[in-house]
């Protein structure tokens, strides 16, 4: 049997990787801080705080992976200490970024490639860049068997909804909000596009391509099959709590 460990497992996307890779057969075990340890349903917890320099390694220290899945390395750093904790001891490493690296671009042709124009205009963006940097130097210094995977707006249990920034981004509240006939606000008509993964579709994607030496040092999108405008989405969630949405229109400005 394969074994997998999943760094912050108890996450949004952690969880359903950690589902997919144990319905594909996998022994799966989870790093993550502890707050929400009572809530893993079977497989082996290890606590470890990552942000703590040497704690990820201290933690694992021994331990051979065939796949390990970083669901929270956020920094440069981050990875660094991943490297330093994971050298010869996995089998193949899938690092999550994020299309938040992906600049706005009226000349963009859809859908982006890898290759598209990015921003750095955001702490997160800008980390995210940098980690991959470190990751693919790894790669190309070392052969350390990694894999990049750049996912969009994520669905899955464990965070609330919401995807528009004018209406409130992720947002407890906004169920509550839309059955109280509130007005949403919504930038330019609700007309943005967006191209959701359910947290369980990225697991699904890392469980085929875990150990394929093809994509080491490769760079891979990775969205659901259906491209939606941002009115949609929150039309449909609307429709499955049976309630009209009401939405107010704001310009970018």
């Amino acid at each position: 049997m394969q074994s997998a460990l999943v760094i912050g497992g108890t996450g949004l996307v952690g969880r359903g990787v950690v589902g997919e890779l144990a319905a594909a057969g996998m022994e799966v075990a989870v790093v993550a801080r502890g707050q929400t340890a009572g809530e893993m349903a079977g497989g082996e917890f290890i606590r470890a705080d990552r942000t703590i320099p040497g704690a990820l390694g201290e933690a694992l220290a021994g331990r051979r992976f065939d796949l390990v899945v970083d669901c929270a390395a956020y920094t440069a750093a981050d990875v660094s200490e991943a490297l330093a904790a994971f050298d010869q001891s996995a089998g193949h490493y899938f690092f999550i970024s994020s299309d938040f690296v992906y600049a706005a671009d009226s000349s963009a042709r859809f859908p982006l490639d890898e290759d598209a124009k990015k921003q750095r205009d955001t702490d997160y963006a800008r980390h995210k860049l940098d980690a991959e940097a470190v990751l693919l130097n790894a790669v190309r210094e070392s052969g350390f068997p990694a894999t990049i995977l750049r996912p969009p707006h994520v669905l899955g249990a464990g965070r609330p909804p919401g995807c528009d920034p004018a209406a409130g981004g992720r947002d407890t509240t906004l169920p509550a909000r839309i059955r109280a006939g509130e007005e949403i606000s919504m930038l330019a008509g609700g007309q943005l596009l967006i191209q959701p993964v359910w947290s369980r579709e990225i697991g699904r994607c890392i469980a085929a391509l875990a150990g394929n030496a093809a994509t080491f040092g490769a760079i891979y999108n990775l969205a659901g099959a259906e491209c939606v405008t941002t009115l949609c989405y929150y039309e449909m969630l609307a429709a499955e709590m049976a309630q009209p949405l009401k939405m107010r229109s704001v310009t970018a400005e």
